[in-house]
Formats: C-alpha cells, structure tokens, sequence
C-alpha cells in the first residue's frame, strides 16, 4: 500500500520521517518502544455513506457461491509440505488434485450448477481447486433465493457506488450439504490501495532522493546475480491490482531505467473486472503501474501477469492464478483493518489453497503502522494487523527508509515512520489467525507474542524518502509505501526461482519456512539487513525479527544461493 502524502508542512513532515535517519546525522541507539499516537477524538470525522435504495431489480451482481471444503485435511496437508522433516516436503498438489482431495465431490458440483442455473445465475468463473464459483444474475434472483434484499449506498468520502444485503443470506437446504455460503454480496470497499506518488521536480537520474532500479540492484546486492545471467527468464509474476496499465508508462519506464528483454505484460481480467467507480479512483492507475514497474525494475526479463480484479474479488484473483498455474508468485498492494470476523474466510480459503500449490504470495503490510483501521477512520485507534498481510499462508512484507551512497551502495537502513501523519510500515498481530509452527527464531517470542500470526515477515525500502523511480501517465514520479516493498520481494523472488531452476528443483514452494529458518541459522547480517532503527508507531525495530520490519532486508545474492542450497539439502523435489 501507498500513502497519501500532503505537502503542506515540508518541515514538519522532513521531521516526521525521523531527523535520525537523515543522511550524516548521527542515530540513537534502539530505545523504549514508542509512544502510540493518543487515541483522542479526531477533528476529522468519516463521511457517512448515504442510502439510494433498494437495488434495481435488473441489476446484474456478481458474487462468490463458497463451497464446503475438507479444512482440516488441507491444514495437515499444507504443514506437512512445508515440513523439511516430512516425506511429503515440497510435493505441492496441482489446483486439480486439490479439488479432487479436499474439495466436494464431482455429482456435488454437479448439484450445485444445476441450482444455480435454475436459479437464474450464470457462472463467470469456476476453479478446479473447488474453494468457490463466481456467478452472476440478476438482484431480483440474488433477492429471492437468498432470503436478502440488496440496497445500494454511495460512499461520499471516496465517491464510490456498492450495494449490501439487508438480511443474511441463506442458501437452501437441498445444496447447504455442499454450499457453506456466499461471499460478495456486500461490494463496500474494505480493503484499499496506498497512495500517490510524488512527481519529481527533475529526471530521477538528477535527484538524489530517487531510486532509479541501477542503484537500486547495487544497494541490495542484485547486480551479482544479473550479472550470473539471472534476470527472471523463464519465470512469471502474477500482479493483482484494479487500475489500467498503460503500455506507454512501461515503455518510457524501461528506457528511463536501461531496462533491455522486458517482456510485454499479459492482462487477465478476473470476472467482470472493477466497475468504473472503482478503477478510475485517483489512486488506482498510479498503484497498478508502480507494482509492475517495481517488478520489472528487479527482474527485467520475467513475464509479468496482470490480473485486472476488483479488490473485493481478491479470493477470486487468487483462485484463478492457481488455477491458471503459469505464476508461482503473486505481489499484492492492498489490505483492509481485520476486525477478527469471518468476513474474509473466502481470502482465507483461496490462501490456503494457494499454499498448497505452492504459490508464493507478498502482500503490503499496511502504510498506518500498528494503526491499520485509521485508513478507513481517523477515529479508530485500534491496535489491529492488516488483513491478508496477516494470513499464515502469505508473506507480508514491510517498509525501510533507506540510505545510500552516490553510487547506490548501501549504508544503512531504518523502519519507515512518519510519526506527524501517523504514516509508517504496518505491522502487529493477527486478532483471529494463530501463528504458524515456522515463525519462530530471535526476535519472533516477545513481549507482544500472544499465540497469534505476527506481521510483517520481511521488508523492503519503501520510505518516499528514498522514493523508487516509477512512470505514471508520462512523468517521473517517485514513490514508496510497503507498495513498493512487496513487488519488490516478487521480483527477487522470480530471479530466485530461475536459480531454483537451473538447479534442477522444481521450485521454490512457500518460502516464509525457509527464510525463518535460514535467518535463525545463518550468521548475523549474512543474509537479511537486520534494521533496528524507527518503529511502526507503536512498536520499535530491534535486533532479530521485530513488528516493524520483520527479519529484515534481502542480502540478494546470498540469500538467493541460501535458498536453493537449503532446499536442496532438505530433498525439495526435483525435475
């Protein structure tokens, strides 16, 4: 995600970054974690969303029918896959045999179609993984079979049109045995993208506060494996977002950069796509582009997949990239406050599955600190994670301000804050999910701990004060947010994979087991930058794994040859 940035202080914000970590002043050793912003009353108060009325009849609506699924057996199967000390380690299942084993049976789905069709709904998207069906029909049908009546609202605060179900839906009793519910219905926004960039003032080549991906390589030591041929050739990259790419953004951001091989990026639309409404936000276009360049910035010559979805259809997103099964890796720069409820199970389920195929998913841990909610009330001081950054089943990855010389070598590198905004890289813990048997190692039992997932894994520079070069509609722009930390781990993620191919594995599998254990067992700073500088608002980096950055910033070269020696110790499958 990406924040909004004002520029109506400069000195105060140049402040808010922290005056500790500006370049040539001296740093305070770590201290007492710092204090949370007072959870006083806000002057500013959320626009309330108005009600237009009952939805036309006509109007078609797409939403997710959830069917019944064998969790335990797939929760047993997924820890024994990512268990080095397992016979089954690294024998992912294909989207098929997942449907097959933990999924209803052939005449259930077959029970399901039929009612649906005569019910007056279509299917737009179906899985082999078996976790849900996509459809769509008309509100008049949504209405009457599922026991709901829809009323659309307008959201003033972000001028954006959905629809609710008053009643709670119910699916009848002749399918409840293969059916566990529906998800979509409500189309709110809960979960939403970070923010603008900051157009640059010159070329980036002439601004030393832009991150153009040269000295970006050298600072994260990527150029030694560009330089051993791996350039993500072979490899693809599945982006999930819900703004228009253009094609021209990419060309000049590949000529800006001295990027040569780019492929050019293929687009799938997920469903029906996001409305209008959605894809023309401000910010929609400006996230979209910065994940795929930031990609394509790192590992120049892998295939970038764009899944063009709505960000309330993410489960569907993730569903078909395993089910397509070209991309191993998928970058997503969105979250919303996880309040802990059963509203994302449908998430949870295609992650779950995810995991079981072996696809590695990053995802921004969020751009409001331990304060995630204040995205969607400047009220609400709760202390809660991210959600999906917050999933056992993704990799979530936090921000860095980061320092470094002329020529791009690094210096030094601290958590991304801006306590005047409350603006930092998010973090904290999950309110519902339990923390995985691999999150373990220096650090990850603290003060905090309290059996729950903790977030963020890992992190990257995504301080807009060591802004990334990006082009959005023709200019230079700089941008940051945990936005620009998550494609950022795809994209060394594919150059891994290529390694893992040459190699002669099969692939990488999730990865979040292995680089818990190789930080544990690694010597200091040999593999990650562990960041003990700047906090998340609320909580401080330290040494070891901490709520702000996670095990740190990528060595990438060595980490890279890490991986692969690890795996292939542990008898990860081969070709």
């Amino acid at each position: 995600m990406r924040r909004i940035r004002t520029r109506l202080v400069p000195v105060a914000l140049a402040c808010a970054a922290v005056l500790a970590l500006a370049p040539g002043v001296a740093r305070a050793t770590p201290g007492p974690p710092a204090i949370p912003p007072l959870p006083l009353p806000s002057p500013l108060q959320p626009a309330r969303p108005r009600t237009l009325g009952v939805t036309p009849a006509g109007t078609n609506v797409e939403f997710d029918v959830v069917l019944r699924y064998r969790e335990r057996a797939l929760d047993q199967f997924v820890q024994r896959v990512n268990d080095p000390s397992s016979p089954d380690f690294h024998h992912y299942a294909t989207p098929e045999e997942l449907g097959q084993r933990f999924g209803i049976s052939d005449a259930g789905l077959a029970r399901v179609r039929d009612w649906l069709e005569r019910s007056g709904f279509s299917v737009v998207e179906s899985f082999p993984q078996r976790t849900s069906i996509r459809v769509a029909g008309p509100a008049r049908a949504v209405d009457a079979v599922l026991g709901v009546t829809l009323v659309d609202k307008f959201d003033p605060s972000l001028r954006r049109t959905y629809h609710q179900p008053k009643g709670t839906p119910r699916v009848p009793a002749a399918v409840a045995d293969v059916v566990e519910g529906v998800s979509g219905l409500d189309t709110r926004p809960v979960m939403r993208p970070g923010v603008a960039p900051q157009q640059s003032a010159k070329p980036c080549a002439q601004n030393p506060a832009c991150l153009p991906p040269s000295k970006l390589d050298r600072a994260f030591d990527i150029t030694p494996l560009h330089d051993r041929g791996f350039l993500g050739d072979g490899q693809s990259v599945a982006v999930i977002m819900d703004g228009p790419v253009s094609d021209d953004d990419l060309r000049q951001f590949d000529e800006t950069s001295g990027l040569t091989g780019v492929p050019p990026i293929e687009r799938i639309t997920v469903g029906s796509g996001p409305d209008d409404s959605e894809s023309s936000q401000p910010l929609a276009r400006d996230e979209a582009t910065m994940d795929v360049e930031t990609v394509q910035g790192v590992a120049p010559h892998t295939q970038v997949l764009y899944y063009y979805a709505s960000l309330g259809a993410f489960a569907d997103a993730v569903n078909k990239v395993v089910s397509d099964g070209r991309a191993k890796i998928i970058t997503f720069s969105a979250g919303g406050c996880d309040d802990g409820s059963s509203s994302h199970a449908d998430d949870d389920r295609a992650l779950r599955a995810a995991n079981a195929a072996g696809v590695n998913v990053f995802v921004s841990s969020g751009d409001h600190g331990a304060y995630t909610c204040l995205a969607f009330n400047p009220n609400d001081f709760r202390v809660v994670a991210s959600e999906p950054a917050d999933s056992p089943y993704v990799i979530s990855v936090g921000a860095t301000f980061l320092e470094y010389a002329e020529d791009g070598s690094y210096v030094d590198e601290a958590a991304w804050v801006e306590p005047l905004d409350n603006w930092a890289t998010g973090g904290g813990l999950s309110p519902s999910a339990a923390r995985p048997s691999w999150q373990r190692g220096p650090g990850v039992d603290n003060s905090s701990s309290n059996g729950k997932r903790q977030v963020p894994d890992v992190s990257a520079p995504g301080d807009p004060e060591s802004g990334w070069l990006i082009v959005v509609n023709g200019d230079e722009q700089r941008s940051g947010g945990t936005s620009a930390s998550s494609p950022f781990w795809a994209g060394i993620t594919s150059l891994f994979g290529q390694m893992a191919q040459q190699q002669g594995l099969r692939g990488l599998g999730f990865l979040a087991p292995t680089l818990y254990s190789l930080a544990a067992s690694s010597s200091e700073s040999s593999l990650f930058h562990d960041v003990v500088r700047g906090d998340n608002l609320l909580q401080p980096a330290t040494p070891g794994w901490d709520y702000a950055t996670g095990l740190g910033s990528p060595h990438v070269a060595a980490l890279g040859d890490a991986i692969v020696a690890y795996l292939k110790s542990n008898g990860a499958s081969t070709q």
